[in-house]
């Protein structure tokens, strides 16, 4: 025990090393964006300091820090189990008070005897207050003295002569080196926001890599006019760590170069790590394929749900089908499109452009990088100053040679384009009225166009369908944003924004997946997706070629049907739409258009992007389906515009003369007779319009189920023909100021009542018909026997046959749930446009017009009556019929009773004269 203690209180003599390399992405503290960091190493009630570095967020110290005559108590095996730690605190050097931007915590590995090879420097991350600002590379190592362990040979560091035991770090821990180029394509700058209250005019460019400047740009002369730089290729060499964990990051300053010299910093970018820049060495250029077509998968389901369920689908007819059909029958909404248009498809991203990840987010060519400042900027804009645009490439050298470049093409700019903007739906808006339902209308702006489309707006909807189209003439690269945003109308106060989505056109523009105009399926001249673009696929693909560094398409053959690109040969077959009647320069047209296809270039598409608000950032306030054409005025007038109107319902009447009924159930009991009868009546409407409900008049008394009625019912609706469906629109409130709609389909209820004057009417049943989607009727009662689509049997649709009659039969619900047929009415049903209506006018009931068929008044048996407002067909269809005999047993008992009476009544008188003689003779 004695001797443990004596070793923990005599203590042990070590020698720290802290070796101190570099630091990355600091935080901002100076009013320029700019940090003069250094560091303070705190280790056994000891503390060294490195040298300061001037303006950087990436700062290399490349220091040794030596830590000598350290006396540590405690056992060495327990030190080197659990050295004591190093705290690093960083800092940034002011005239006046040094401000703290973190501390790393590091534990020291304890050398054994070994050599010092395999010391390595590792990434430690700066925190103020839990919060990750920056990374230090450093490492730090224990040597025991007089124990083996001899540490490396030192250099002094050139910058520390006023700082004592700072060394540079030896050569067998500093990160490896090889020699690379780096290809900068300084694009130019982009809403540059005042420095030092004036506005950025004349920005320039520098690249700083490890704390050297290694590339500068040249200045803009005038931003407002052109933010891009005239020679944007920038090219240099430099020694670069071979392991891509010690790449260094590099820091783009964009100045303001004003008068006098002064060169204000505008803004600053740090990219952490180069590594992810590094190119493979360069080989030719190779064509750019698709892996697979966006769509296989869900064109495959879509034909699959075609055979199930396509065929019992009526089909539109071809005048009906526009440009939402395509859409819907895009996204498998079969009900709403049309299977003939399958070959057609478009591509309906879930997700915005920039995030499909075939395109690269866009930025193949060119990436924006927001600049930033420091925490006492004078614009409270959280320090964002602007953005460079711009890209960054990393090749090793093979050798001496430095020939192994090859320049990119590059876009003309500033570029004048004609900008087509079409907003198809939005999906699951944030609701703002007390209702839970918004107003919602359009709002477009880029650059100096603006519009506030408020006098389309929606009424009570959060899943407005838009359909609109905006064109603007815009010029790239000044006015490159283009600003959505969705608003909610009010009455009584400001409109309320819902959410808005920013698009960088400039970005799809540049783009070599051709973001400017999506590429149909097929080459189409007069459809409804007809080729809309200003260039023409063999011009695209001319300049594809060009702009990748290909051979130019060659078309081969007599026929010129042979296309050879990208070292494969192209040709048409019987699946890629072609017809005898095409001429050679639309099949040449085909061709192109089928190997553009293979490319990974953008199809015709609509894009699904999320709003969002500036009050809720982050939070997403719904979708909105849209897409954006670009045309380059350079390249000639663009084509036909997509008509995405909104469908309009059509005005209809439709028609329907209940005839007969047949085999109605019997619901009531004579109370005369005591026979089952029923007094029998039909109403009918549409579905969602329930305050237009007619009824017959009454058949009473029918003691077989019969009902004779002849009698008309007029419906007049509003019909979307291409998604078969009914508009109903209705206030819902009194107080409601606008109209909502709703979609139905055109359903006609047929009921079945028995009438009562002293009761509620009784329900017999009821018949749906689903007027695009309907049983063929069967031609005599005693055919009509169930409801259930027969086999073989395909329904039909009144609006494309016009005119049905028939039989149909009418069902009740049961107690357990099932169904029993109560009844079959006749029916003849008519529907016509209101044109065609007005044309042929007819009246409801029997009334005039009479026509179209003429409806004379039923030929009901004379049984059928109402008994007390008929009181002598009473008398002798039920007191006669039924009592016929008890009538004239009454009768001839009445007529007895009767002749009688004269007999009773002289009947005392006689008998008194017969008594009076009786006497007489006795006495006398």
């Amino acid at each position: 025990m004695t001797c443990v203690l004596h070793v923990f209180l005599t203590g042990h003599e070590y020698k720290l090393h802290c070796y101190i390399y570099q630091a990355r992405d600091l935080q901002s503290a100076d009013r320029d964006g700019m940090d003069d960091p250094f560091l303070s190493v705190f280790f056994s009630c000891r503390s060294q300091r490195t040298n300061i570095v001037k303006k950087t967020l990436n700062p290399v110290w490349n220091q040794t820090l030596v830590f000598k005559e350290l006396k540590i108590y405690g056992a060495p095996e327990t030190i080197a189990a659990n050295p004591p730690p190093v705290l690093v605190q960083v800092y940034d050097h002011d005239l006046w008070r040094n401000e703290h931007l973190g501390t790393v915590k590091m534990t020291p590995e304890v050398a054994t005897g070994e050599q010092l090879g395999d010391t390595k420097l590792r990434w430690y991350p700066i925190s103020v207050g839990g919060k990750h600002h920056g990374d230090l590379l450093a490492t730090c190592k224990l040597f025991r003295v007089r124990n083996g362990a001899e540490p490396p040979i030192l250099s002094p560091a050139k910058a520390s002569k006023d700082l004592q035991h700072v060394y540079t770090i030896p050569d067998t821990i500093r990160p490896k080196m090889r020699r690379m180029a780096i290809d900068v394509i300084s694009w130019g700058v982009r809403n540059m926001k005042r420095c030092h209250l004036l506005v950025v005019n004349s920005p320039s460019v520098e690249f700083a890599i490890a704390g050297q400047v290694v590339l500068r740009s040249s200045v803009i002369a005038n931003a407002k006019d052109n933010p891009n730089f005239r020679r944007p290729l920038l090219h240099t060499e430099m020694e670069l760590p071979v392991d891509p964990d010690y790449m260094p990051p590099m820091t783009i300053k964009v100045y303001d170069n004003r008068l006098f010299g002064f060169k204000p910093l505008a803004g600053v970018h740090v990219i952490n790590t180069l590594s992810l820049y590094e190119m493979q060495p360069s080989s030719p250029v190779q064509c750019i394929d698709c892996d697979k077509d966006q769509t296989s998968d869900r064109l495959s389901q879509l034909q699959t749900r075609l055979k199930n369920t396509g065929s019992s689908l009526p089909p539109v007819l071809e005048t009906d089908i526009d440009w939402w059909s395509l859409f819907y029958t895009s996204i498998g909404d079969l009900e709403k499109g049309d299977p003939s248009l399958r070959h057609d498809l478009l591509e309906v991203y879930d997700c915005e452009l920039e995030k499909v990840p075939a395109f690269q987010g866009l930025t193949d060519f060119v990436q924006l990088y927001p600049l930033e400042r420091g925490r006492e900027s004078y614009e409270d804009d959280g320090g964002t100053a602007g953005q460079f645009k711009g890209s960054v490439k990393l090749s090793p050298i093979v050798g001496q040679s430095t020939d192994h470049r090859t320049e990119p093409h590059l876009p003309e700019m500033p570029v004048e384009c004609v900008v087509r903007v079409y907003v198809v739906r939005a999906i699951g808006l944030q609701p703002h009225d007390t209702s839970g339902l918004a107003d919602p209308y359009l709002s477009i702006s880029c650059g100096d166009y603006t519009v506030d489309d408020i006098e389309n707006y929606i009424p009570n909807t959060l899943d407005p369908i838009f359909g609109r189209m905006y064109e603007f003439t815009t010029r790239l690269p000044q006015d490159k944003d283009l600003h959505i945003s969705v608003y909610d109308k009010d009455v009584l106060s400001a409109d309320d924004l819902i959410g808005q989505t920013t698009i960088d056109l400039e970005d799809r523009y540049l783009s070599r997946h051709r973001a400017t105009c999506g590429l149909p399926r097929r080459y189409h001249r007069k459809t409804i997706n007809c080729w809309r673009d200003s260039q023409q696929p063999e011009e695209i693909l001319k300049q594809y070629s060009v702009r990748h560094g290909l051979s130019p398409p060659r078309f081969k053959g007599d026929s010129g049907l042979t296309l050879e690109f990208c070292g494969k040969a192209h040709t048409l077959t019987d699946a890629d739409d072609v017809s005898a009647k095409d001429d050679l320069w639309l099949r040449r047209q085909k061709l192109a258009l089928k190997v553009l296809r293979s490319l990974c270039l953008v199809p015709e598409h609509v894009e699904t992007r999320a709003l969002y608000s500036p009050l809720q950032p982050g939070l997403e306030q719904g979708k909105l389906q849209m897409w954006v054409d670009i045309f380059p005025k350079t390249y000639g007038p663009p084509g036909p515009e997509v008509n995405i109107s909104p469908r309009v319902p059509q005005e209809y009447e439709l028609r329907v003369a209940v005839l007969n009924t047949s085999e109605v159930v019997l619901d009531e009991t004579s109370f005369v007779t005591g026979e089952m009868m029923s007094d029998i009546y039909v109403k009918g409407n549409l579905v969602g319009l329930e305050e237009d409900v007619q009824s017959t008049d009454v058949h009473y008394r029918s003691m077989n189920g019969e009902g004779n009625f002849n009698w008309r019912f007029v419906f007049p609706f509003n019909y979307i023909a291409a998604e078969r469906v009914m508009s109903i629109t209705k206030k819902t409130h009194v107080w409601s100021i606008d109209k909502t709609e709703r979609r139905e389909y055109p359903k006609l209820l047929i009921q079945l009542w028995e009438n009562d004057k002293f009761s509620p009417d009784d329900y017999l049943g009821m018949l749906t018909l689903n007027l695009v989607n309907m049983v063929q009727p069967a031609a005599m009662a005693k055919d009509c026997k169930t409801a259930v689509k027969e086999e073989g049997v395909k329904n039909v649709s009144l609006f494309h046959v016009r005119r049905l009659k028939g039989w149909w039969p009418c069902q009740r619900m049961k107690q357990d749930g099932s169904s029993e047929v109560t009844g079959k009415v006749q029916l003849e049903l008519e529907v016509l446009p209101a044109t065609l209506a007005k044309q042929r006018p007819v009246g409801r009931g029997r009334e005039e017009p009479n026509t179209h068929p003429v409806l004379e008044p039923p030929i009901r048996p004379d049984t059928s009556f109402l008994w007390f407002t008929s009181p002598l067909r009473t008398m002798k269809f039920i007191v006669w019929k039924y009592h016929k005999w008890t009538i004239i047993r009454i009768l001839l008992l009445l007529v007895g009773i009767l002749m009688l009476i004269p007999l009773i009544e002289a009947s005392p008188i006689f008998l008194l004269s017969w008594i009076k003689i009786l006497l007489e003779m006795m006495f006398f």
